[in-house]
């Protein structure tokens, strides 16, 4: 019977909680099952005390800050995130990882893993060639746009007291990039001289994409055919000034088609070489009373330098965008951004590995201006993404990607 009383309450004890064992609460997150970029995806964390929340995002290598630091009381709450990385590009389709921690707690973090879908219609970009426009429209102001998902896109004009001009409801259809172009006339009629706005938007969650431009009283005769200065061809040295001056500078081109190639010949009629139109900056060394200029650049075929003659009456000379400018390095490997003159940043970038049966991998050396955006494209098995033509079928744009692999591979 003693043996037995024992047993009883050893049982009764074991099934008490042990003094001091309760474990404190931890943090929880939900996610949808699926986000979309742009979208507004309700993330739920709850917290078991007052504090400062992080949330993050890991897909891949990749990883970013939904909230940092954020002052919470203890308790749920919901969050609002967009699913776009650092940059403000969409996540790629897969699944995404969030983390939930308490900043200089013991408490551990939660995770939740979600599917990354199809994105909502949201602008991704607006931008302008010029600011401004002239009569008669010699520089051809337009903007660029792209949309994240087929849907409309609402252009509104405004004048500088804020008041409406005109509307334009766009229906682009898919998500190629696009051109909006406007010439400063509405009905026939030139708009007064002044001060106005363009703004872009095609989701409400999204504020608009407002653009000043200016409405030019005279137009401006186009530059003439003449010898270029060296030092605003390709910058004297590598001081942030000379380097400005020459981003800045009116360069010449061949007014032919962008991926049409002109070719350039030597005293005796022979082609040396070809460029490519409205980008590949050409040096002007002279221009002859034939109508010829004796012009040097770089030439298309192996990117190696080129010089001899073109019709003056097939070139044209272009005054780029003077607010930004880009220098790649392509010993060190970098692309570095000028922002007014000023030195933006930096950052490690790739410019090809050619191969003597693939000498086009190789991004030719010399000066360019920037022409369309352009759709992504899939290329030996990787997809490439946000490309801007810079000469040809040279373009800028991210690192490629695969679909079963990410950026892992690159």
């Amino acid at each position: 019977m003693r043996t037995t009383r024992i047993a009883l309450l050893l049982c009764f004890l074991m099934c008490l909680p042990l003094f001091g064992a309760a474990e404190t609460p931890g943090i929880a997150i939900t996610a949808p099952g699926t986000v979309r970029a742009y979208g507004d995806n309700q993330l739920v964390v709850t917290v078991p005390m007052d504090g400062h929340l992080t949330v993050t995002w890991a897909q891949e290598s990749r990883t970013g800050a939904v909230v940092d630091s954020l002052a919470v009381p203890a308790g749920t709450h919901t969050i609002s995130w967009d699913a776009l990385a650092a940059h403000g590009e969409p996540l790629r389709s897969g699944t995404v990882t969030l983390t939930a921690a308490l900043d200089g707690t013991d408490v551990p973090p939660a995770t939740a893993q979600a599917k990354v879908g199809s994105p909502v219609t949201a602008l991704q970009y607006a931008v302008p060639s010029h600011d401004a426009i002239y009569p008669g429209n010699p520089l051809d102001y337009h903007v660029y746009y792209q949309l994240s998902a087929a849907g409309s896109l609402r252009v509104a004009l405004n004048d500088a007291t804020g008041a409406a001009v005109r509307t334009w409801n766009l229906q682009p259809g898919g998500t190629q990039a696009r051109t909006f172009q406007f010439d400063g006339t509405i009905g026939g009629k030139t708009l007064p001289a002044g001060e106005y706005t363009l703004s872009f938007q095609a989701n409400e969650r999204q504020e608009p994409v407002v653009l000043p431009v200016v409405m030019a009283a005279e137009t401006i005769a186009p530059s003439p055919v003449s010898v270029t200065d060296p030092s605003a061809f390709l910058p004297k040295s590598d001081a942030d000034g000379d380097i400005w001056a020459a981003l800045v500078a009116p360069l010449t081109v061949v007014n032919i088609g962008a991926t049409s190639h002109q070719p350039i010949k030597d005293a005796d009629g022979n082609t040396v070489g070809s460029v490519h139109g409205q980008t590949a900056g050409l040096r002007v060394h002279t221009v002859d009373d034939d109508g010829l200029a004796y012009v040097s650049g770089w030439r298309t075929e192996d990117g190696e330098p080129v010089e001899g003659y073109v019709p003056v009456q097939k070139l044209k000379v272009v005054a780029p965008n003077p607010r930004y400018g880009v220098v790649i390095d392509k010993r060190a490997q970098t692309l570095t951004v000028y922002e007014n003159g000023a030195k933006l940043g930096s950052m490690a970038i790739s410019t090809g590995k050619p191969t003597p049966d693939k000498l086009f991998r190789e991004t030719p050396a010399g000066a360019y201006l920037t022409e369309k955006r352009t759709a992504p494209f899939d290329s030996e098995g990787y997809r490439y993404e946000f490309p801007i033509r810079i000469d040809g079928g040279n373009l800028i744009h991210q690192i490629g990607w695969t679909r079963s692999g990410g950026f892992a591979e690159t």
